[in-house]
């Protein structure tokens, strides 16, 4: 992950149960962002939000690397083809 941004909205305090949701809103060759939201049962509130920037990486050779053709195809059906698509030009 390169970026990750909290927004928390209200303090969660034990006991509690929290749904966690998240979802990819925008992808690229090498990359893709996503949103996140935290909801608290007990104050029936979504309580934190955020954003993260995922870059597909080679940690063997030590270089960015374009997202897997299968991994982009999952990624835009399982988020039902509502994703804006970059086609960032090398």
């Amino acid at each position: 992950m390169l970026l990750h941004l909290v927004n928390i909205k209200f303090p969660l305090v034990y006991p509690d149960s929290i749904l966690s949701c998240s979802r990819v809103f925008k992808i690229s060759n090498d990359r893709f962002w996503m949103k996140y939201s935290i909801f608290s049962k007990k104050n029936n509130k979504i309580v934190a939000e955020g954003e993260g920037l995922i870059v597909s990486y080679d940690y063997r050779n030590n270089c960015k690397i374009e997202l897997p053709e299968e991994l982009k195809n999952n990624i835009l059906k399982i988020e039902n083809y509502n994703i804006e698509v970059i086609d960032i030009q090398k």
